[in-house]
């Protein structure tokens, strides 16, 4: 019997009759298993390794996680394809005073056959998302002016234009 359990909308590790130390589950799922639902971005699986260390009724738990999503370059608007690897630790326990000590600590209570693991390993992807997504680090954007991707083109656009709003200061400092 394993335990590592994979379903619709599910991950879960059964730890009812888990066994003191070390164990490491690996899988691949769906991004739709795990909440992503945006089959346009998460069209790959998402390649999962779970490692639990079981100490009495204390749960650690560190989640590897990699995957591919599709994006649009904040800068040219081009399309392109990026690697999300994300880590993660959490400990599950029953000891109520060691709850307090941190925000990645949660509570499982002592009857408690499984920890479902779903939506830390969904945030996990979602945050190792880049905040500035760039289709390469010096993607050059597209010209202010005419619109045309300077990464494959050049623009026509006049060098020296001058922002019209920027027009009344110029004749300030003549």
């Amino acid at each position: 019997m394993t335990n590592f359990v994979c379903g619709v909308k599910a991950m879960k590790i059964r730890i009812s009759q888990m066994e003191e130390g070390h164990h490491t589950f690996v899988e691949s799922e769906n991004p739709q298993a795990i909440g992503l639902d945006d089959t346009n971005r998460f069209s790959r699986d998402v390649n999962i390794r779970v490692e639990v260390d079981k100490r009495g009724r204390n749960f650690y738990i560190r989640e590897i996680i990699h995957t591919r999503a599709r994006f649009e370059c904040d800068r040219c608007l081009e399309p392109f394809v990026r690697d999300l690897d994300a880590e993660y630790r959490v400990v599950y326990t029953s000891d109520s005073e060691f709850l307090e000590l941190d925000e990645d600590i949660r509570y499982v209570a002592p009857d408690q056959s499984e920890i479902d693991i779903t939506e830390d390993i969904r945030e996990s992807v979602l945050l190792a998302i880049p905040i500035k997504l760039l289709c390469k680090q010096d993607c050059k954007g597209l010209c202010p002016r005419c619109g045309a991707n300077l990464n494959v083109e050049s623009c026509t656009c006049a060098e020296d234009m001058i922002d019209p709003r920027w027009e009344a200061l110029k004749k300030l400092l003549r």
